[in-house]
């Protein structure tokens, strides 16, 4: 369903947005867009669920799975409405940002035609006097100094400072209305000008006890208030290194300051207090309270308003009219030397033309390779969560480095994304034995494609005038932009080849015959663009690692004794009635679970230990036999097994000390035979964890009473993908 509204997105909503050079017939053409996308989606949903009811009946155990028929017909129209809002609000953007598009383009024509006046006339000075190529460019560079010294003192860039500081300040003002009396002014000691992330950027003393920490028990008797407080600052690097990853994301793509991202930034910071409050069962019992959550928030504004308006301010020297004028400088030097040369005007035409194809067809596929990426990190890990989970903790071991192990088993969602990206632009970047990357390969295939149908529409557009005796070239240019953007490969409007329609003389046919012979070099122009794009300096127009992240990793739920993630690809299974699960527990003592008494870090694991009878746990001052859980958190399925996984094993004796350290606790009477556990065992482990969650619609064994909540060990992943 994602690809379906992102490839709509681009291939139609794109090409009829961009084709609009009206600012007046705008506001039509996004309604028509978005009518279609809504019925088309309608269509999609239809489709949806009837390869479900298909799917229920071909199926041995359909008196089992018809249960579910209405509750997953809910979740695929949930699903459907989610995304669709957020494409509408996507083409809202589109639509604002062709507005803009719109005016810049006759600011940006204006000059242009300027230029390319003054340099004619020079041009045509020189015409017979046999100057060499350094006389060409010197008198160019005159004619453009001339040109562009006044533009740069006459044309004012707007100031994007003061609008992203304001837009900000608005939105967090809307959103955090209830707590404006208690945000201060952050105390000095921060330098956010020179601050490159925030995990890190605030310490225990900044959090009191009774103002931002409310401590409910006395149940930790040993706990003083460092404890309280440290305990606050992981939790406020959890949401420091979710936003970081944000804000990573943002500055990844060639896009403008959305104001939504600063919604989507307080709203991990209001998530992540609200799930430390609710959680039932916790280490150190203690609410995060208002001011705390004024607190982190002032200091997180104030980072994020100068790193977004520095982000913007690179966006705006990339993308400003004075910088395209500058991209132009190579253009306008070309028809400086074709006029000096007495080139024909079909060869002028034609580098025109040339010009506006490197720039169209770079942009389109800039748009179209998320897509491809995305299907390409699906494909390496099988579409499963388990098969991200091995990765990482196969790397993990590999790097032995314990800040990232530790932050793996208390934040993993933060961790992963990470990690994702990083593996992402390795995956894409690096060269294969051919020299050439993935992200390299994929561009190319798209150049193909479009040149392909590009050429055939030239020859079509020359073919369609002489048939109707229309040999202007502003006849030919309307008739090309018509053909080419009806088969939705590549979005383009009149207006883009002004240029080339001014060239009144131009011979179509002659301009026909150079523009095919230029083809080639066209496409290895634009080819050479992308082989140079490396993981350090590419921009996205949409990052795909968000997609990514929501297809791979899905459910965000984590065992709430151990911390290991919930193995369900599905993010929304639970509302089909699939409980959590994971594919193997840790020794909870890694994330600092301790017997109260004694204070020792617990070395079971949840699976074993829900079969004893005297394993107990502590919620707020009230003992719960471990067998018990579900009465507590009746969404989880542990399963009652004697397997111990090596893997955490192997890893809590390499790291124990550094583990006993970051706890304050002791790991006391480890058996022996865990310390015989060697790396090569430990890995070889996971190769042996089963995968119980597939990521496809399960079918179901056992009995089960309607609504009854199942679990994943009951469950075996089927072959056929319902999933829209």
């Amino acid at each position: 369903m994602a690809n379906f509204f992102y490839e709509y997105l681009i291939q139609k909503a794109k090409t009829v947005i961009g084709g609009c050079t009206a600012e007046e017939n705008l506001d039509y053409q996004v309604e028509q867009v978005i009518k279609e996308l809504r019925k088309e989606a309608e269509e999609k949903l239809t489709i949806g669920k009837e390869n479900y009811e298909e799917f229920i009946k071909e199926s041995d155990l359909k008196d089992v799975m018809i249960q579910w028929s209405r509750s997953r017909k809910i979740q695929l129209e949930l699903n459907k409405d989610s995304h669709l809002t957020e494409t509408e609000k996507e083409i809202s953007d589109l639509k604002n940002e062709q507005k803009e598009a719109i005016i810049q383009s006759k600011e940006k024509i204006k000059y242009e035609s300027e230029i390319n006046e003054q340099a004619r006339q020079v041009a045509i000075e020189l015409q017979g006097k046999q100057a060499n190529d350094e006389t060409i460019i010197k008198k160019f560079e005159d004619i453009w100094r001339n040109f562009f010294q006044p533009f740069s003192s006459s044309v004012k860039e707007l100031e994007y400072e003061n609008f992203v500081k304001e837009k900000i300040e608005q939105s967090v003002w809307q959103i955090k209305k209830p707590l404006i009396g208690l945000i201060k002014k952050p105390k000095e000691g921060h330098n956010y000008e020179s601050m490159t992330c925030l995990v890190g950027s605030m310490n225990a003393d900044e959090f009191k006890i009774g103002e931002h920490i409310d401590v409910t028990t006395l149940v930790d008797f040993l706990a003083d208030d460092r404890k309280y407080q440290e305990s606050a600052v992981d939790v406020t690097n959890t949401i420091f290194q979710r936003i970081d990853n944000e804000l990573c994301r943002i500055t990844s793509e060639d896009r403008r300051f959305n104001v939504k991202c600063v919604s989507d930034i307080i709203k991990i910071i209001d998530e992540i207090i609200d799930d430390n409050n609710a959680k039932k069962y916790k280490q150190l019992n203690f609410n995060l309270m208002n001011p705390y959550n004024a607190l982190v928030t002032t200091h997180v504004v104030r980072y994020i308003t100068i790193f977004l308006t520095r982000n913007e301010k690179d966006y705006i020297k990339r993308h400003s009219l004075k910088c395209r004028l500058e991209n132009y400088k190579e253009t306008a030097l070309e028809l400086f030397r074709g006029v000096v040369d007495k080139e024909t005007e079909d060869m002028i035409a034609a580098n025109f033309f040339q010009n506006v194809l490197v720039e169209k067809v770079t942009q389109r596929v800039l748009d179209l390779k998320p897509l491809d990426v995305h299907s390409c990190m699906l494909d390496k890990y099988s579409a499963k969560k388990c098969c991200v989970m091995k990765e990482v903790m196969k790397d993990l071991a590999k790097q032995k480095d314990f800040n990232n192990c530790f932050q793996y088993i208390m934040d993993p969602i933060s961790f992963v994304e990470k990690w994702l990206t990083e593996n992402m632009l390795t995956t894409i970047f690096n060269k294969k034995q051919s020299g050439v990357s993935e992200y390299e390969q994929f561009a190319n295939n798209y150049i193909r494609k479009i040149f392909e149908e590009t050429k055939n529409k030239t020859q079509m557009t020359t073919q369609q005038c002489k048939d109707f005796s229309k040999l202007s070239i502003k006849e030919w240019i309307k008739r090309f932009c018509t053909n080419l953007s009806s088969s939705n490969i590549l979005p383009v409007s009149e207006d883009l080849f002004v240029h080339v329609m001014k060239r009144e003389k131009t011979d179509i046919f002659n301009f026909e015959a150079t523009v095919m012979n230029k083809f080639n070099q066209i496409e290895n122009v634009i080819r050479d663009k992308f082989r140079e794009t490396t993981s350090q300096n590419v921009k996205w127009r949409k990052n795909p690692i968000s997609g990514v992240m929501r297809d791979l990793w899905g459910c965000k739920a984590k065992c709430p004794f151990c911390f290991e993630p919930c193995t369900n690809t599905n993010p929304n299974h639970y509302d089909e009635k699939i409980r959590h699960q994971c594919l193997q527990h840790r020794v909870q003592g890694l994330s600092g679970r301790h017997w109260v008494t004694s204070q020792k870090l617990i070395l079971k694991f949840c699976n074993t230990g829900i079969q004893e009878n005297d394993f107990t746990f502590l919620v707020k001052e009230n003992r719960m036999k471990f067998q018990n859980y579900q009465d507590l958190f009746p969404e989880w399925y542990i399963e009652p097994t004697m397997d111990t996984s090596k893997y955490w094993i192997w890893l809590l004796c390499h790291f124990k000390q550094e583990f006993e350290t970051r706890h304050g606790k002791k790991f006391v009477d480890i058996p022996e035979n865990w310390k015989q556990i060697t790396e090569d065992e430990a890995l070889e482990s996971l190769e042996e964890t089963d995968d119980f969650s597939s990521g496809c619609f399960p079918s179901f064994t056992g009995n089960h009473m309607k609504g009854e909540y199942i679990s994943n060990a009951e469950l075996f992943g089927r072959t056929q993908q319902i999933w829209i």
